[in-house]
């Protein structure tokens, strides 16, 4: 195969990079954006609700149990939690081509032809049976769950108030449980993707408009997502937190428990460690050029002290050391983060804040006492 044709092949994949499933198929095949999938989930969300609390006489409280129209942490979780999460899904079927996209064939960071197995391993993982299989096993855990929490548990929710209300909701939170295993084995697979590209020859462009080196789209990508796991955070801590802070504080409220610990798990997961990951191949790019440039200085030096002893030899010595000096500046100023600091500021911003809901209640515990 020549280079053209393999380079055409790497152009013909790069566009097959979703999985091929459900959202696979609406996104690329029915064009169907992540704003039409959110807007789809409200509205499934909202219509059986109305319908399944007028028929089961749920719709307003009673001593003990909400109703579905005082029933904000439901609210909350179904019109805001679920689109965020069904966003994710389907915004992830097109934003991983993307990033591959802009680095691989426009930027072209890395030499495109270096990459074609890194790319195949990635389409391959991406539409392979075992993240379905898992995704599946993973969305019934969710159903399961859903049915015991809205039935066997002392949960407040309109949900619990007949059988009927908490098997509905077991089919839509199986299908968000699936969503969210998708999403996050996306996630993981183009990180680990990217990090095999990265440890190639690197090609970043120092005066790039995106003043990362020509890899924005990498620092959009996070950014994106950041704001998906800030909606997505914030909503399920603030809710299970907030609405039984004792409950929180003397650790009685497990699933309170459990999603602050699936957060502080998944953010060094998803963000973090793959963000330093490509900053220290970035890094070492920068070095192995500074360090050639520091051999050929040296090795200059060594000539013009030690050495030469023509005048005009040692003229166009100190003219190379000078140019070389130049371009040890300009080395120097090459990017070595995928984001820029602003980005990194607004991050880390938006991951702190879903954890104020469970560190002011704590906070306000310890003085109060």
């Amino acid at each position: 195969m020549t280079n053209q044709q393999s380079l055409n092949n790497l152009k013909s994949m790069i566009p097959d990079l979703h999985n091929k499933d459900l959202a696979g198929y609406l996104s690329t095949k029915k064009n169907i954006t992540p704003i039409k999938a959110a807007v789809t989930i409200v509205i499934i969300n909202l219509s059986s609700s109305i319908i399944l609390s007028i028929a089961t006489n749920t719709w307003s409280a009673t001593n003990t149990e909400r109703g579905f129209i005082t029933d904000y942490p439901t609210w909350a979780f179904e019109f805001i939690l679920h689109p965020a999460l069904i966003y994710a899904y389907f915004w992830l079927q097109f934003s991983i081509a993307n990033v591959f996209d802009s680095i691989l064939l426009k930027e072209k960071i890395v030499e495109p032809l270096s990459c074609i197995d890194a790319v195949k391993s990635c389409k391959e993982r991406m539409q392979g049976r075992q993240i379905v299989m898992t995704a599946i096993l993973v969305a019934i855990l969710f159903g399961v769950i859903t049915v015991y929490l809205f039935t066997k548990s002392n949960n407040e929710s309109w949900l619990t108030r007949n059988d009927i209300l908490a098997w509905s909701r077991g089919v839509i939170y199986s299908f968000i449980g699936y969503a969210l295993t998708i999403s996050l084995a996306d996630t993981l697979i183009f990180y680990q993707t990217l990090r095999k590209i990265f440890k190639g020859k690197l090609s970043i462009k120092i005066y790039h408009p995106d003043n990362v080196g020509g890899v924005g789209e990498i620092g959009k990508f996070v950014a994106n997502e950041g704001y998906i796991f800030f909606v997505v955070g914030l909503t399920s801590i603030t809710v299970s937190v907030l609405y039984d802070i004792q409950s929180f504080l003397t650790l009685r409220d497990l699933v309170s428990v459990m999603y602050l610990a699936i957060y502080l798990l998944l953010l060094p997961i998803l963000f973090v460690a793959p963000i330093w990951s490509l900053h220290k191949s970035m890094m070492a790019s920068r070095n192995s050029k500074l360090k050639k440039i520091s051999e050929k200085v040296s090795s200059l030096t060594e000539s013009l002290i030690f050495k030469i002893k023509d005048q005009d030899e040692r003229e166009k010595i100190i003219s190379q050391l000078q140019a070389f000096n130049q371009v040890r500046s300009l080395i120097t100023s090459t990017p070595t983060w995928p984001i820029n600091f602003s980005n990194i500021r607004e991050f880390f911003g938006l991951s702190i804040a879903p954890l104020l809901p469970t560190i002011l209640p704590l906070i306000v515990s310890f003085f109060t006492k």
